[in-house]
């Protein structure tokens, strides 16, 4: 499996959202350069849409060179249904597939918020779940980090729903840096993942500019491999 774009899912993966005063979220289409180690090895897309069961959320990150060349291209796309309760997104849906070359991996859940529960198939086992309240599924950890950070919040800790259980995703605002892209010098938030495991690390730069969407994403794996998301283009909708 090309394992450095299974890993970058789980970078996408590491963002999130909830607000004081909360802000309905803009349709919008980001496209970053990929690359593993200092080397181009793809492209990414996030985009969010309105749809007719509320917002639709997507991730998808493509892989076209070295290994996954050989195997006919590797590709992962995460979808997110979802609406807004109050002040905090609600998810209704999540979808997560992996195709490399005819080989594909796949993990759905389903969220009932009457039952307070999630119902998760991953094609081989279907588990059933509860819920704490807020949880989201973990392709809404951007718009999740998104929304905290407008709304200036301290802690930016939410429970994610994922691989049957709902377990607390932490993170922490680390400084403001200037971030270069292909759209120039961009001022950020740096905010990092809090995780046990101290030899992986997950880091993210959020821009105001841009409705605190992430311009560059970061993940330094165990093996010292550095997996990175380079933003390249950004279409934010008026209100």
């Amino acid at each position: 499996m090309f394992q450095p774009l299974k890993t970058l899912s789980l970078i996408v993966a590491a963002l999130v959202m909830s607000a004081t005063s909360f802000a309905t979220p803009k349709e919008f289409r980001a496209e970053y350069e990929l690359y593993r180690n200092g080397k181009l090895m793809g492209s990414s897309q996030i985009a969010l849409s309105k749809s007719g069961r509320g917002y639709q959320f997507s991730t998808t990150s493509a892989s076209e060179g070295g290994w996954a060349s050989l195997l006919g291209g590797a590709e992962i796309k995460e979808v997110s249904e979802f609406n807004i309760n109050g002040e905090a997104f609600q998810p209704i849906s999540y979808s997560y597939r992996q195709s490399v070359s005819v080989k594909t991996r796949k993990r759905d859940i389903t969220f009932d918020w009457n039952k307070q529960w999630a119902r998760e198939d991953d094609g081989d086992n279907v588990v059933s779940y509860l819920l704490e309240p807020g949880s989201l599924d973990r392709n809404l950890v951007v718009l999740a980090l998104a929304q905290d950070l407008k709304a200036r919040r301290t802690s930016l800790d939410h429970m994610v729903a994922y691989k049957g259980e709902a377990v607390n995703w932490r993170f922490k605002n680390v400084n403001t840096e200037k971030v270069s892209t292909a759209l120039g010098v961009i001022e950020a938030s740096r905010i990092e993942r809090v995780r046990d495991n101290k030899n992986r690390s997950t880091i993210s730069w959020h821009a105001p500019k841009y409705d605190y969407l992430p311009i560059k994403i970061q993940q330094l794996e165990p093996n010292g491999d550095s997996i990175e998301m380079r933003l390249k283009r950004m279409e934010i909708a008026a209100k």
